[in-house]
């Protein structure tokens, strides 16, 4: 199951003690929402992004040529909202580098001719994805890619945007890294709040507040930042040059 904010939100309030008690602010589940998305999912993403790739057609890519440079110019058509960090990769699309496309509607398997140009096909797409460079490239925020020594065809460009809100795109794996952040950014961001007070009026009586340990967020976070950069780009897919 996929992780989400309403859940976050609950485990957040358990984790500092704070379920069922009515904090001096006005709408602390908003709160808690608002530093996820502008601090800890932002932050976060910096370090383990979330990937996506975009193929842009043969059709859609218009030269230009600046003295002896020619280069492409392409605007992502991805939505304003979405924050690019950056262009991870750009690739040529092999399908049209083997010569056959997508192999039609399907592949043949009993027609000795059609499995033979298949085979043959593969073969040319590897000898000339081995000769071919590496496409070089420049990214200019928000999201224009220009692109040299393009040979020709379709590309795929691939890249690195936050999160999320829903948080449904941060992997299983990654989970108890976000949500620890998660609990941090809250004790840092209630413990400034909340330090103004000793105690609260609650329905059973007067309540205390022991926000004590809240106060060592602020350093723990900068040790789990220092840590992250030391990894970061170890974690990073593996891009290859021919």
């Amino acid at each position: 199951m996929a992780l989400n904010l309403s859940d976050l939100i609950t485990r957040i309030k358990f984790e500092l003690g704070i379920y069922g008690i009515a904090l001096p602010v006005d709408n602390l589940d908003g709160l808690i929402t608002t530093i996820i998305k502008k601090n800890t999912l932002r932050d976060y993403s910096q370090f383990f992004p979330q990937y996506d790739e975009i193929r842009i057609p043969s059709s859609d890519i218009e030269r230009r040529y600046y003295r002896n440079l020619d280069y492409i110019d392409i605007d992502l058509d991805i939505p304003d909202t979405t924050d690019i960090l950056e262009i991870s990769d750009v690739y040529y699309d092999a399908s049209d580098i083997s010569g056959i496309g997508y192999y039609g509607a399907g592949m043949p398997l009993f027609s000795p001719n059609m499995l033979e140009d298949v085979l043959t096909a593969n073969i040319g797409a590897n000898i000339t994805n081995t000769m071919m460079p590496k496409i070089l490239f420049r990214f200019t925020p928000p999201k224009t890619v220009r692109i040299f020594n393009l040979f020709g065809g379709s590309i795929y460009i691939r890249y690195s945007k936050c999160h999320d809100i829903s948080l449904s795109s941060i992997p299983f794996s990654q989970e108890l890294s976000f949500t620890e952040l998660a609990i941090l950014d809250c004790k840092r961001f209630l413990y400034n709040i909340c330090a103004h007070y000793n105690e609260i009026e609650t329905a059973h009586g007067r309540i205390g507040l022991k926000i004590d340990t809240w106060q060592e967020a602020a350093s723990k976070r900068e040790e789990i930042l220092k840590d992250w950069s030391d990894i970061a780009l170890l974690d990073r897919p593996t891009i290859y040059y021919a």
